[in-house]
């Protein structure tokens, strides 16, 4: 089959399973033009899972890597092939992940990386295959139908940002566009002297996909001059919301403005979806102030394979593996 015809038969696949977000055809689509394709686990002549994966070229060689701005991918199983029972269940996911692992060997890449959705807890197949997990974390509000109950789950010392953002006249709005908000995120980066680690265009093409999709929002705040001082990039599909990125100006920026712009994130996406993630960080500042807003810590799986012990050395000394 050609490229075309497995990602019809994939759109195909999507239209009956609850795939999440990321990996949806047309985010891939937006994050990674042409270079993605998809796998298929089968039953019966059925497909049972598949899984969409992006690949380039480097230093002469082939990796599978995580899109950019896209938190999970990995195998997507149709569960409603088999029963509730956790060991058919695990099974069936076992069956399709050895399936998959074997189709990712024939490509020979130098270097495979991917980052599970945290529903997929399993990583055994890929263990008995050679690959090498880590353990990673994301921060879940599972329920933000009432954001009001929400707040009052917030840390103290989020509320009392709230009670400062108040008292400073900070407003909310939701009329910034991409483009000032792609900017205002590469000033803030840059007053701790980073970069922002995705592509212009990228940013762009997907900005643009998500709001023709009514999928997506930018929440600003700003001072009673009207001086932008925060912002939150969400998007979100049937049921989740993804707070894919967010910033503030420290330089200017009201102590509360931080926590104000997540809230008000919160309280626009509570109409339109039941949970809200703010998709984790390893950095400890910031996985200290997720852990404040009353989330849940849930474990996602990272997983890399490298070709050769030789690879892996030459890799991570280009540092080409990122």
């Amino acid at each position: 089959m050609t490229r075309d015809d497995n990602i019809e038969e994939y759109k195909d696949f999507c239209s009956r399973v609850a795939v999440p977000l990321f990996a949806q055809p047309y985010w891939l689509d937006a994050v990674c033009p042409g270079e993605w394709d998809v796998m298929f686990a089968r039953k019966s002549g059925r497909v049972a899972a598949a899984m969409p994966w992006h690949g380039v070229r480097r230093l002469g060689r082939r990796f599978m890597l995580q899109p950019q701005l896209t938190q999970f991918l990995g195998p997507q199983v149709d569960f409603a092939l088999t029963n509730e029972s956790h060991y058919r269940r695990r099974s069936l996911f076992r069956e399709c992940a050895t399936d998959i692992i074997g189709q990712i060997a024939s490509q020979r890449f130098a270097y495979v990386q991917m980052a599970m959705h945290h529903t997929y807890t399993d990583w055994l197949p890929f263990h008995w295959a050679g690959y090498r997990e880590t353990t990673r974390y994301t921060y879940l509000l599972p329920d933000i139908s009432s954001p009001d109950e929400v707040v009052r789950s917030f840390h103290p010392s989020k509320r009392g940002h709230l009670r400062t953002a108040a008292a400073d006249g900070l407003v909310a709005d939701c009329a910034m566009g991409g483009d000032e908000f792609r900017d205002f995120h590469a000033r803030c980066l840059a007053t701790k002297g980073q970069r922002p680690v995705y592509a212009k265009a990228v940013f762009d093409r997907l900005a643009a996909t998500m709001a023709a999709r009514g999928q997506c929002a930018f929440i600003a705040v700003r001072g009673r001059g009207g001086d932008l001082q925060s912002a939150v990039f969400v998007v979100w599909d049937d049921t989740t919301a993804y707070q894919l990125m967010s910033c503030t100006d420290v330089r200017n920026a009201s102590a509360g403005a931080s926590t104000f712009a997540v809230e008000q994130a919160i309280r626009f996406c509570s109409s339109r979806v039941k949970a809200y993630d703010f998709e984790g960080s390893m950095m400890q500042d910031v996985e200290f102030s997720y852990s404040k807003y009353g989330t849940v810590q849930r474990p996602y799986i990272y997983l890399e394979r490298y070709s050769s012990l030789a690879m892996e050395i030459a890799l991570r000394l280009a540092g080409k593996t990122r």
